[in-house]
């Protein structure tokens, strides 16, 4: 199953650019092009089945190296923040 999500997700980058054919996958990259993300963050901007399913979807947007998270630790001292961060591309080469 995983092989074939793979193949979706390429396809869908051939065909619709940064485009993953997965409308919640698609929401996520449009939130992190705003700025870095922790799960609080997210889960203000979804909807309860969003929610369910978020932690799938940012674990396979993270195998596919669209996003990297980094722990942050806060002011106290409990368990260290999550933020979730949109992998940039490196920029072409400048065309002759």
């Amino acid at each position: 199953a995983e092989a074939v999500w793979d193949y979706s997700v390429t396809s869908a980058h051939t065909l619709f650019g940064s485009a993953t054919g997965d409308p919640l996958a698609d929401k996520v990259l449009a939130l992190l092009d705003q700025g870095s993300m922790t799960k609080s963050d997210f889960n203000r901007s979804m909807s309860v089945k969003q929610k369910r399913e978020l932690d799938d979807v940012l674990e396979m947007l993270k195998r596919h190296n669209k996003v990297k998270v980094r722990l942050v630790q806060g002011g106290g001292a409990g368990r260290p923040a999550a933020v979730w961060e949109r992998v940039q591309k490196p920029e072409a080469p400048p065309q002759e």
